[in-house]
């Protein structure tokens, strides 16, 4: 048996935030009102607190002072970066899964991302899809982030799910 991992409540939030920001519940530029947003949550202010200064260090959130906080705008001058930052983490994931010496392990680890391949070759022959480009994107983000995922490297899947983020914030607040 495997010890069962438990969050903190900080832990909790940061994901709670961290995926209202991933569906577009929380917009490019929304303001975060803080008694409102732990009223909601159920949480005091500073367990809020201390949670969005881990989104902030993420590049998820910012705090102007004065003016409070709100959620990261990706602009088109960033994106070249975050791109770049992509490639970096994907192409260090796939040597790690092609260095793996036994192909059954490797086929193991590439399961989840072949799964979500086929998903993709699904809706790219659903006229569905064409009107639902979010489906696409999602389906595509999944698979990239699996593809990293299946490296087994903790710190390569940590970056690749902020990017994953940061990359929606980017085609929610561009699209088109």
């Amino acid at each position: 048996m495997v010890r069962v991992q438990r969050s903190s409540t900080i832990d909790l939030i940061t994901n709670q935030l961290r995926n209202a920001i991933y569906e577009g519940l929380l917009m490019p530029g929304t303001p975060i009102q803080e008694a409102q947003a732990a009223k909601q949550l159920g949480v005091s202010r500073g367990s809020l607190r201390e949670s969005t200064q881990r989104l902030i260090q993420d590049g998820l959130l910012v705090s102007i002072p004065g003016q409070g906080l709100s959620v990261a705008v990706i602009r088109p001058a960033d994106l070249e970066e975050l791109y770049a930052t992509r490639l970096v983490v994907e192409s260090a994931a796939i040597r790690v899964i092609a260095s793996l010496p036994d192909a059954g392990e490797r086929a193991i680890r590439l399961h989840a991302a072949s799964a979500v391949l086929t998903r993709l070759e699904g809706l790219d022959a659903s006229p569905q899809a064409l009107e639902s480009p979010r489906s696409i994107g999602d389906a595509d983000l999944d698979f990239h982030f699996e593809m990293v995922q299946a490296s087994g490297n903790r710190r390569l899947v940590k970056y690749m799910a902020n990017l994953v983020v940061e990359t929606r914030l980017a085609s929610l607040g561009n699209p088109g």
